[in-house]
């Protein structure tokens, strides 16, 4: 008969491992062809070893890694409506060759040392 391993965490928001037992048992051939070895971790980073250990040590076929990490939300979070409509205007327009040296001038101001980013190795 063969094993199919289940392994779940301990504080997820649902409890996926019962679900997951409840499926398997309602399949054809449980009882008979295969039976579910259920574990249980404490978190979501034990998931892999448990895993590793149903398959090597215990013997199952396949296993089944459920983990969902952190808990249930307790408050839910509102964002207030904005006080006054958005405007986008763009203060200045620049194109062509006088858009690239603007920009490069800026760019090279920043610093005390302006060609020190092309020396660079």
């Amino acid at each position: 008969m063969d094993l199919i391993g289940v392994v779940d965490t301990m504080f997820a928001r649902y409890d996926m491992g019962a679900e997951a037992v409840d499926e398997l048992s309602e399949c054809p051939g449980y009882g008979t062809r295969f039976t579910v070895v259920r574990r249980t971790v404490p978190g979501f980073k034990d998931l892999a070893v448990a895993a590793k250990k149903l398959i090597e040590e215990e013997g199952c076929r396949i296993v089944v890694a459920l983990g969902m990490p952190g808990r249930e939300k307790i408050f839910s979070v509102m964002m207030s409506p904005p006080n006054s409509a958005p405007t986008s205007r763009a203060m200045t327009v620049t194109r062509g060759t006088s858009a690239l040296r603007s920009a490069w001038r800026t760019i090279t101001r920043r610093r005390g040392t302006p060609l020190a980013r092309a020396v660079r190795m």
